[in-house]
């Protein structure tokens, strides 16, 4: 199968709401399941050295949309948490190497 379907197929499932495209801070996407009852939207962890995206928990990030979203003169059809850094490998690996143990 070549590269075009398999964006095609991603973009289709995307349209139909079973995917959802999550931004990983460059210029390319990471896909995820949709939410439904058995997988509830959640925040990611990016690490902007090797490009690892990870789901964290619901309660390491709360929100409190509302006053957000009252705000807002539209509506709102997704919310997309990302907090980015520097994963634990590559902290220890920088760490490693500033050591002279490489």
């Amino acid at each position: 199968m070549d590269r075009v379907t398999v964006y095609r197929i991603l973009d289709l499932l995307v349209e139909r709401k079973l995917v959802v495209r999550i931004s990983s801070g460059d210029r390319s996407f990471r896909y995820g399941l949709a939410s439904a009852a058995d997988h509830s939207q959640h925040p990611h962890f990016y690490c902007s050295n090797c490009g690892y995206m990870g789901c964290l928990d619901q309660k390491v990030s709360r929100i409190d949309l509302e006053p957000i979203l009252t705000s807002l003169p539209g509506l709102v059809s997704r919310v997309e948490v990302r907090l980015d850094g520097i994963c634990n490998n590559c902290l220890n690996n920088r760490q490693t190497t500033e050591r002279g143990l490489t």
